[in-house]
């Protein structure tokens, strides 16, 4: 039974993360084109749309942050990985997980205490006329999910095996031709291979 609850609220929470980045993106495509049409056709823009667009992105940021840690879908760089042995690449991944916890975990405290701000000042967007805490209100939001996102008890070792696991399969499917020519190209970083 536990179980069960614990992947409806997954589920719950995913569905959430999709819908918090996808709306958006689907309510600010229908603004610009009609902002578009509206300066083009009727020569007359909307003094609203252009705000909400700017608006409508912070929440797909944040809500695509959450996003991307559901999916594993953010950037990493491996130089420095690569050269580590395979048992420092799992404890490498898991601290990654954790210090990427921890600073989520920090603005959403630092978003809390916005929106906490924006709502004891009152303070209001110029043409929408919609309370600053609500549009600040996507930086706690957003960083929650990150953060529950990350807090599975799995969560920690499947990033790990994984990030061990495609680590160090990463350059396999990589194939060499024996008689291309290599050659030397002195960079900013150093020496760098060109195949020529």
């Amino acid at each position: 039974i536990a179980e069960q609850g614990t992947l409806r609220f997954r589920y719950y929470g995913e569905m959430i993360t999709y819908l918090g980045m996808t709306a958006p993106i689907a309510v600010m495509s229908v603004v610009v084109f009609v902002q578009v049409v509206f300066r083009f056709i009727v020569k007359s823009s909307l003094p609203w749309s252009e705000e909400l667009s700017r608006y409508l992105q912070v929440y797909i940021t944040f809500f695509g942050t959450a996003y991307g840690i559901q999916t594993g879908a953010h950037l990493g760089i491996e130089a420095f990985t690569h050269l580590l042995p395979k048992g420092g690449r799992k404890v490498l991944a898991i601290l990654v997980q954790i210090v990427s916890m921890l600073v989520c975990t920090l603005i959403l405290k630092l978003g809390v205490d916005i929106v906490m701000s924006q709502m004891a000042s009152g303070q209001v967007s110029p043409a929408m006329r919609i309370p600053m805490w609500v549009i600040y209100g996507a930086i706690p939001m957003g960083m929650a999910f990150c953060v529950i996102r990350q807090r599975y008890p799995a969560r920690f070792g499947q990033a790990a095996s994984t990030f061990y696991r495609n680590s160090s399969n990463f350059y396999n499917h990589i194939k060499v031709n024996p008689n291309d020519k290599i050659v030397d190209f002195q960079g900013e970083m150093g020496m760098l291979n060109w195949p020529q």
